[in-house]
C-alpha cells in the first residue's frame, strides 16, 4: 500500500505533464527563433551590396513567418512593461505594429527585455539601454568610459494675443549637455568631447536630462565605431512644450544662448552651474494628435518624430565634425589635465 502511493505521488499528474510539454515547446521555438536572429544579423554584418539585400531579405521573411500569432502572445505581454518595451500609446500598438519593431529589433542584435527599444508613433527606435547593450557586447571594445558635466539650462519665451484677444506664452527650454568620451577599439585609444542640446521638458531634472545625453553620447560612439546609425528615441522624448496663459499680452523673447567649447590640449575645462528657471506649463494630452480612435499611429506623427530625431543627430554630427576641423592640425589631443 505504501508503495502504491509512493508511486502515486512520484508520478506526474496529466495537468504537470501538459505544463512540461509546454514548456518544452516553447524552448524549441525559443531556440528556432534565436537562429533566425542569428541568421539576420550575419546577413546584416555581409558587405556584398546585393548579397547583403538577398539574404536580410530572406531573414526578414523568415522571421516574420516564425513570429506568428502564438509567438506574439507572450511578445505582446511585454508591451509597455519595465521589464519589456516602452511605447508612446498606453493603449498599446497592434500586433502587426509591435511584429515590425520587433524584427528591426533583432535585426540590429537587440532584445525585447530590459527596454532596449521603444515604439514611438509606430515605429522602431533603440534607447539608452539598447546601445548600452550594443556596446557592451561590441567585439574589440574595451575600456569604454563617459564622464557627463551638469547643463546650462537656457529658456526661450515667445508670446502673443490670439484672435479672441486672449494673450497666449509659448516657452521652450534647452540644456547645454556636455559628455566626454574616451574608449579603445581593437587596441586603439580615442577619445572625444561631444555636445548635447536638449529639450527640457516641465520637471525635469539634472538625472533626465544626462539621461538623454548618455543615450545621445552612446548612440554616436557606436556609429561612430560601427558606421552604422539606428534611429534612437525614447518615450520620455514624446512630451510636447505647449503654449500656457501669459500674465499680459505682450510679447516676450529670452533667447537660447549656446557658447560652443572645444577642447585643447592641456586647456582644463570646469563643470558648469545649472541654471533652472521656473515657469508654469499646463500638460496637454497628445493621444489625439499622434494617434487614432483604434490606437494605431497616424501617418503624420511618424514624420514628427523623425524629423526631430533626424534633426538633433544631424546637429550632433555637425557639432563633432566642426570640432574635428578645428584640430586637425593638432598633433596631439588629450584630457585636460585635472589641475
Amino acid at each position: 500500500m505504501n508503495t502504491n502511493a509512493n508511486t502515486m505521488m512520484a508520478a506526474p499528474g496529466k495537468g504537470q505533464e501538459n505544463k512540461l510539454a509546454r514548456r518544452e515547446a516553447f524552448a524549441e521555438v525559443a531556440r528556432t527563433m534565436d537562429a533566425l536572429a542569428v541568421a539576420a544579423q550575419d546577413a546584416f554584418a555581409i558587405k556584398g551590396n546585393f548579397e547583403r539585400t538577398f539574404a536580410l531579405g530572406a531573414a526578414m521573411a523568415d522571421l516574420r513567418d516564425a513570429l506568428d500569432e502564438k509567438v506574439m502572445t507572450s511578445i505582446m505581454k511585454l508591451q509597455n512593461t519595465k521589464l519589456g518595451f516602452r511605447t508612446d500609446n498606453e493603449r498599446g500598438y497592434p500586433v502587426q505594429v509591435v511584429r515590425d519593431a520587433v524584427i528591426e529589433a533583432t535585426v540590429w542584435g537587440l532584445q525585447c527585455v530590459g527596454n532596449q527599444f521603444n515604439i514611438l508613433a509606430g515605429n522602431f527606435y533603440a534607447t539608452k539601454e539598447g546601445y548600452t547593450y550594443l556596446l557592451r557586447n561590441l567585439p574589440g571594445l574595451d575600456d569604454m568610459k563617459f564622464i557627463f558635466h551638469p547643463a546650462v539650462i537656457k529658456e526661450s519665451s515667445t508670446s502673443g494675443t490670439r484672435k479672441d484677444g486672449t494673450p497666449w506664452q509659448k516657452i521652450e527650454r534647452e540644456g547645454i549637455a556636455v559628455v566626454d568620451v574616451s574608449w579603445v577599439y581593437n587596441g586603439v585609444r580615442g577619445m572625444e568631447r561631444l555636445e548635447f542640446c536638449i529639450r527640457v521638458n516641465a520637471g525635469m531634472s539634472q538625472d533626465a536630462i544626462i539621461g538623454k545625453a548618455e543615450r545621445k553620447a552612446k548612440a554616436w560612439l557606436h556609429a561612430r565605431l560601427t558606421d552604422m546609425q539606428l534611429p534612437d528615441g525614447d518615450v520620455a522624448d514624446m512630451a510636447d512644450v505647449v503654449d500656457v496663459p501669459s500674465s499680459s499680452g505682450e510679447p516676450q523673447s529670452k533667447p537660447v544662448v549656446a557658447k560652443k567649447e572645444g577642447i585643447k590640449a592641456g586647456k582644463p575645462v570646469m563643470p558648469v552651474q545649472t541654471e533652472v528657471v521656473e515657469a508654469e506649463v499646463v500638460p496637454v494630452d497628445n493621444t489625439g494628435v499622434f494617434f487614432e480612435e483604434d490606437g494605431s499611429a497616424k501617418p503624420e506623427a511618424h514624420e514628427v518624430i523623425a524629423e526631430e530625431v533626424q534633426q538633433d543627430m544631424a546637429d550632433a554630427w555637425a557639432e563633432v565634425e566642426a570640432e574635428r576641423e578645428s584640430r586637425f592640425h593638432e598633433p596631439e589631443l588629450r584630457w585636460p589635465d585635472a589641475n
